[in-house]
């Protein structure tokens, strides 16, 4: 009989550094991929930290499997601050806040 292959069971790294989640992926067998994601404030905590991933966590795969994360980028455009919900609240360098804000 043929054994069944081991598998792996995901865990949540929303939250980490990408670097720290591809260390561990890595660890385990898989294939990791961190790409840029949504977009946050220039100075938020969140820059660098996986907002998702696909396979979800609790989702067990083979080894040599592709996990992809997807990690929150500053915003440094006009363009990128207007998808992540607006200039001042993404905090991109377009000038001072009008009044209000």
């Amino acid at each position: 009989t043929i054994a069944p292959p081991i598998t792996v069971t995901l865990r949540d790294y929303t939250g980490w550094l990408c670097p720290q989640a591809l260390t561990d992926l890595g660890a385990l067998g898989l294939a990791p991929d961190c790409e840029p994601g949504l977009y946050a404030p220039l100075d938020s905590p969140l820059v660098g930290l996986v907002h998702s991933h696909d396979p979800v966590a609790g989702t067990r795969v083979s080894p040599g499997s592709t996990v992809r994360l997807w990690a929150f980028q500053a915003a440094t455009t006009e363009e990128q601050c207007d998808q992540c919900g607006g200039y001042w609240h993404c905090g991109c360098p377009l000038g001072p806040p009008p009044e209000g804000t």
